[in-house]
């Protein structure tokens, strides 16, 4: 019988782990929320955040999400199904982007991608507060000794709200460039009838739109 050898993602061994998921109730900043362990070992699954106000926000469990206020008109990110939206964590909703120098090499880390299956040890994690309007996702890196979380939610002067934290879990000497944008965005007051039909007609629009959001990334 042959010996089992490693499977190697260029010079890095894949990264292979069977995922226990689990749901439990924890406090997270004082407030109570429902978590779900290692949520990236379930199918995915749709949300919705509960809003006072005329936000609307649905999102799906592998980051994607569609969002606006009073209808679909006026849709931030595009109003699709929810399949359709599952399907389309790489492109729409927001995308953070790591580069980390430790010792001398620096790494490359895109949380929450499924790009780069297998070359990092991680945990992903799943929190919705009691109330329903606050979700946030959590990725912990095991092999960088770091946890970046994001969490939506939406406030009625600011709209909607991204908060975005990156925890340093052991002591290591390392230096951080960070990359933040929101991909997709959409021109409000297309007719949804016209987005269906027409939906090629408004791709160099929705290239433009994040071309154009690129404004709103930022460097730490």
């Amino acid at each position: 019988m042959k010996n089992k050898h490693n499977i190697y993602i260029g010079h890095q061994p894949m990264q292979t782990k069977t995922t226990h998921v689990e749901g439990v109730e924890v406090t997270r900043n004082g407030e109570m929320f429902f978590k779900i362990e290692n949520v990236d070992g379930m199918r995915p699954f749709f949300m919705s955040i509960v809003s006072h106000s005329d936000h609307w926000l649905f999102i799906s469990s592998t980051g994607s999400l569609t969002a606006g206020r009073k209808n679909a008109n006026f849709a931030l990110f595009p109003y699709y199904t929810d399949d359709k939206i599952t399907e389309s964590s790489e492109h729409t909703g927001s995308k953070s982007i790591f580069l980390v120098d430790q010792g001398d090499k620096t790494y490359l880390w895109e949380p929450f991608s499924s790009r780069y299956s297998g070359v990092y040890s991680i945990s992903r994690n799943l929190y919705k507060n009691a109330y329903g309007n606050k979700i946030v996702f959590e990725e912990i890196n095991h092999d960088l000794g770091l946890e970046f979380s994001y969490e939506w939610n939406s406030s009625e002067q600011f709209g909607f709200v991204r908060k975005s934290q990156l925890i340093i879990l052991v002591r290591l000497n390392c230096m951080f460039g960070c990359w933040m944008a929101f991909k997709t965005l959409c021109l409000m007051g297309f007719q949804m009838a016209f987005r269906g039909v027409q939906a090629t007609l408004l791709t160099p629009t929705r290239n433009a739109n994040w071309k154009l959001s690129k404004a709103l990334a930022f460097m730490l």
